[in-house]
Order: structure tokens, then sequence, then C-alpha cells
């Protein structure tokens, strides 16, 4: 019914001043306008943030790209021309390896051999010709992935072979020939493994031999002396590992 009082509640306080009468009268007409307000659930605190969790800390090593190491083997093969050997320049054939004893040290043995060439040597026709190996230790500054350029120093050991043909034809005759020198290396890359390879040599006779011509009377006839200085050019393909 409009106007009406639907419910009414005293309240009161031995208390000297009114405040706690003013709270218990706010609370009163709070439970008045909704009865249930004392009943309702409460909302749920949200939840709570976790805390940022650390990484577990890895075991694994890390990973660490080694430097490309220079190749330890090179094998190579070519031609070679020979200046002051034999009494003519000749040309013919080396081949060999070098293999890498520490950074920028490399060991080189090679074998050559130029093939016995007849000539005219103070009116006698001769045949001569030399097969030596070497053996040298090479210094390489310059060791890049298209380019290598080295200095070398070595000894070579050989025998010189020599013939007469005319006026009568002798014994084949070999000496022992032996020489020390150094020299620059040099190679471009083609395509991995294969490069070219060049060479430039100058050495030095450790004993400087005569040879003579038996005749059928007189004296021998010197027909040559090996020279106080001789100079080699190689060049040719190489493959390296």
């Amino acid at each position: 019914q409009a106007g009406a009082s639907l419910r009414s509640r005293q309240v009161s306080s031995e208390a000297m001043s009114c405040t706690s009468l003013v709270s218990a009268a706010g609370l009163a007409i709070a439970l008045m306008i909704d009865p249930d307000a004392v009943a309702a659930p409460h909302a749920a605190p949200p939840p709570a943030v976790p805390p940022p969790s650390h990484p577990e800390p890895s075991h694994e090593l890390p990973v660490t790209l080694a430097p490309k190491r220079a190749p330890s083997m090179t094998f190579f093969a070519g031609a070679v021309a020979a200046a002051r050997v034999l009494p003519q320049a000749a040309l013919g054939a080396r081949l060999g390896v070098d293999l890498r004893l520490v950074e920028h040290v490399r060991a080189e043995l090679s074998l050559s051999f130029l093939p016995e060439a007849r000539q005219q040597l103070r009116g006698v026709d001769v045949g001569m010709g030399l097969t030596y190996g070497a053996l040298g230790l090479c210094y390489e500054p310059l060791s890049e992935a298209r380019v290598t350029l080295a200095a070398c120093g070595f000894a070579q050991l050989g025998a010189m072979n020599a013939t007469a043909y005319e006026p009568a034809r002798t014994r084949d005759g070999e000496l022992v020939w032996s020489a020390a020198g150094a020299g620059l290396r040099a190679g471009w890359v083609l395509t991995e493994p294969l490069l070219l390879r060049v060479g430039v040599d100058g050495s030095v006779p450790l004993q400087r031999r005569e040879y003579a011509v038996a005749r059928a009377s007189g004296p021998e006839l010197v027909v040559f002396r090996d020279p106080a200085f001789a100079a080699t050019l190689h060049a040719g393909l190489a493959l390296r590992f």
C-alpha cells in the first residue's frame, strides 16, 4: 500500500556520543534496501600474477667456429725449363709434394728430369741429360683463399748422364751432380682443390765437374764444365688437401 511502512527498526546505544548510532543507522538502512547483501558471496580476488621466472642456466657448451686451417699437403706436376744446367737450355718434367709443418712453414720434395739432348761440343757429338731430386723448406707469408706466395731454400742431388756418339760411341757415363739454391713459389686457385703453380729457382753447384771425351790419340777433350750458376723455371698444376 502506497505510503505504508513495511518494517521498522529501533536503534539505541549506551555510548556518550552519537557516532556509533550513525554507523548502526547506516547499516540498518542498507539492510532494509538490500536484505541479501550480507548473504552475497564476496567476489574472489583476482589471481596473483606469478613473478617472472628466470630461465634455467644452460649447460650446453657454446658453439664456436674454428678458423679454417691452411691445406696440409699439395701434390704438383708440370714442366721445367733449365738454363746453364746442361750445355744448352733444356726442357723437362717436374713433380713432387709439399707438406705443411707448422704455420707458414712447408717442406718441399721434388724430382726433375731433363732428358738427354744431343749436341755438338768442340767438334764432338755428345748427348747429356740430368735427373735430380730436391729437398727444401719454404716460408709462406701469404696463404690466402685464392693466392699463395712462398720463398724456399733447397739442396739438390742427382746424376748427370753423358754419352759421346761421334767420332766413336762410348759407354754411357753418369756422375754425381749436386747443388744448393733458393727460389720463389706462387700459386693461384683455379677451382678447389686445383691450382696453377709457378716457381723460379737459382742454384750453384756444390762441386763443379768437367766432362771429357777420351780420344784415340792425345789427351782427353773436355767438352763441358758445370757453370757457376744455374736457373730453372717451372710451372704446372697442383692438387692441395
